[in-house]
């Protein structure tokens, strides 16, 4: 699995085309977060189950959360975060 959105997205314009990989990147800011606690959780060889007993957070709503589904809590990105060992923070736009 590719480490970073950029990455991933590298691999889409390979396989799908430029113009596919195009509007992969333009849903970066909106999966953004996903994908970035997917990559953390899977870099810590942790299942969902296994985050979801550490961080108190239905193995459900990681599923939902990592898809793209959810819109977590601030709450629920902390308790992530705290259990992926990673800050949450801002960017400028």
């Amino acid at each position: 699995m590719p480490s970073s959105f950029d990455q991933y997205a590298s691999r889409v314009e390979e396989r799908r085309g430029a113009r596919f990989a195009e509007r992969v990147k333009e849903a970066e800011e909106e999966f953004g977060l996903s994908w970035q606690l997917r990559a953390r959780r899977l870099e810590l060889g942790l299942t969902q189950a296994a985050l979801a007993e550490h961080c108190g957070v239905p193995q459900s709503e990681i599923s939902r959360i990592e898809s793209g589904a959810a819109n977590p809590t601030l709450a629920t990105v902390m308790a992530l975060s705290a259990s992926l060992g990673v800050r949450v923070g801002l960017t400028e736009a």
